[in-house]
């Protein structure tokens, strides 16, 4: 959903209670996009079954490019797989490019949500697989989702339940994490979760 413009935000749009994927019906890249919008709620969804054996990475639910106080509350991501050899990033949840408001604050807050399932099965070891990822945006919160990551993923890729991946020291400001839950225990452990070292 690309709401509007980067000069002209789209304004309260609501995605709620779709089934993406099934078992047998795959999704090749990405589930729900959502960019160039304020107050976006993203609610109450289940993104599943999402396969990408060629190059290119899985992100099931993610907010992008520009966008405002943006709710991403109640969904459910799981079942997602990366294969072939490219190297690539697996997130089951984004929020990435947020905009500041007249008060510098983004405001998103990723609540309540569930991910689950994720799998890196490419044979290149140069990739990333999080649960939920938090990038450019500033006081946003991330409260009481539950990430679960098991199996067996290459030795040497990147992995966290929840991280901050933004690569600018000022790219994440005043992000809060509470009451959150990480489970991970797949077998490749370059880091878990990464948002521990940086709040």
């Amino acid at each position: 959903v690309s709401a509007g413009t980067a000069t002209v935000l789209g304004n309260g749009n609501r995605i709620m209670n779709n089934r993406i994927g099934a078992p047998g019906d795959t999704v090749r890249q990405a589930g729900i996009v959502v960019q160039y919008g304020v107050g976006t709620l993203v609610s109450g969804n289940t993104i599943r079954t999402i396969r990408q054996p060629a190059a290119g990475s899985i992100i099931a639910l993610t907010a992008q490019t520009k966008h405002l106080r943006t709710r991403i509350w109640n969904n459910v991501v799981y079942d997602l797989g990366k294969s072939g050899t490219g190297a690539a990033v697996v997130y089951g949840i984004n929020s990435s490019g947020a905009t500041v408001d007249t008060t510098g604050t983004t405001g998103v807050k990723i609540y309540n949500n569930m991910v689950y399932g994720l799998d890196y099965a490419s044979t290149n070891t140069g990739g990333t697989l999080v649960g939920i990822s938090a990038g450019i945006g500033m006081n946003d919160t991330i409260a009481y989702n539950s990430v679960s990551l098991t199996g067996a993923d290459p030795t040497g890729i990147i992995n966290a339940g929840l991280a901050i991946t933004s690569t600018s020291a000022t790219g994440v400001r005043g992000l809060v994490w509470r009451n959150n839950i990480s489970n991970v225990t797949n077998t490749t452990t370059t880091f878990i979760d990464r948002c521990s070292g940086r709040t």
